[in-house]
């Protein structure tokens, strides 16, 4: 009976020491899916995605870590509501607001082209 209480704690030990030894790697990191360009050279793109990047870096500490898939194709903004509202393809996308995307979808306000 005592060596199996031994072999009880020190199993439970080693597991928090695990645990505690490999916590930041359970944290999970979100995936913004965004659009891709129509080739990797796409310019249109790049700014779009350098803002979201941004956005990210400055809310890391808070939301955690995240990794950007620009695998989702160029789409227009009625493809993009619909990929927007199953989330498979896509879960992030720059558009101008109205009522009906706020109603569909969860703006996140960020001032995209200086605020203009």
């Amino acid at each position: 009976m005592n060596t199996i209480t031994s072999f009880v704690q020190a199993t439970c030990l080693l597991t928090g020491i695990i645990s505690i030894f490999f916590s930041s790697l359970l944290w999970a990191v979100d995936i913004v899916k965004f659009e891709a360009g129509q080739s990797q050279n796409d310019a249109r793109m790049a700014y779009k995605i350098e803002v979201i990047q941004s956005a990210l870096e400055h809310t890391k500490d808070t939301y955690g870590p995240y990794l950007i898939s620009t695998s989702a194709p160029l789409m227009n903004s009625l493809q993009a509501m619909r990929q927007l509202q199953n989330g498979e393809l896509l879960n992030v996308f720059i558009a101008l607001t109205n009522k009906d995307w706020e109603s569909k979808t969860i703006p996140i306000r960020i001032p995209f082209a200086g605020g203009y």
